[in-house]
């Protein structure tokens, strides 16, 4: 089976692999940062009730969670990639985080990307702004 990324291309023995790597992109400037997950659905699951589920998990996890609802969205340059997108901001330790993030799927059906942009201060206009051109910049390859 063959494996690549950006910086590398690699021949894995098996037929079954699961990506399930992380990226985390430091957009310096901005202050902010970029997550990508990868994922896969479980049997039965949506789209939608795997980020349900997420955050249902994530509320176990930290303090003070607050989240927009859950809303179907369109991204990519046609606006033809359907989507999940929220926002939240909770307490981790004695951090503050603050995020909007977005959940697609991959053409399959049942492979999934969540992208967040994560933030240790509160979310402004320009935040919103430079995450509405990442939303729109988006194109899926797989």
């Amino acid at each position: 089976m063959s494996y690549t990324t950006q910086e590398l291309s690699l021949q894995l023995p098996g037929k079954d692999l699961q990506d399930s790597t992380i990226n985390i992109l430091r957009l310096n400037d901005l202050g902010t940062s970029l997550v990508i997950t990868r994922g896969a659905l479980g049997d039965g699951e949506t789209l939608r009730s795997h980020f349900e589920a997420q955050v249902a998990k994530l509320a176990k996890q930290v303090k003070d969670l607050r989240c927009s609802a859950l809303q179907d969205v369109q991204v990519g340059p046609a606006q033809a990639i359907v989507g999940v997108e929220l926002r939240s901001q909770f307490s981790k330790g004695p951090e503050q985080v603050y995020q909007f993030q977005l959940g697609v799927l991959l053409a399959d059906g049942r492979r999934l990307l969540a992208l967040s942009y994560v933030k240790p201060t509160p979310l402004d206009d320009a935040d919103a702004a430079h995450w509405a051109q990442i939303k729109h910049s988006l194109s899926l390859n797989g």
